[in-house]
């Protein structure tokens, strides 16, 4: 696995993230839905032609700049 690094909103983001306290269970169960709703949604898209020419269509690079791809040494070109 590669290690990414992120910028500094990214990190905040997620240090806030595991710092929070959720004792609503309403709240808990709407964010359960909500990952299952991404999940499918992406499932889905992943059998989409459009969806395939897009990301076919999508340019890596190897340098720094851009968005990281989480888990590979690629970036996504700014």
């Amino acid at each position: 696995m590669v290690h990414t690094k992120f910028d500094r909103v990214m990190n905040n983001l997620v240090d806030y993230a595991y710092e929070q306290t959720i004792s609503d269970n309403d709240a808990i169960r709407m964010a359960h839905f909500c990952l299952l709703d991404s999940i499918g949604c992406a499932i889905a898209a992943s059998s989409d032609a459009d969806f395939s020419r897009l990301m076919n269509s999508v340019q890596f690079s190897k340098n720094s700049q851009g968005i990281p791809i989480i888990d590979r040494s690629l970036w996504l070109r700014p």
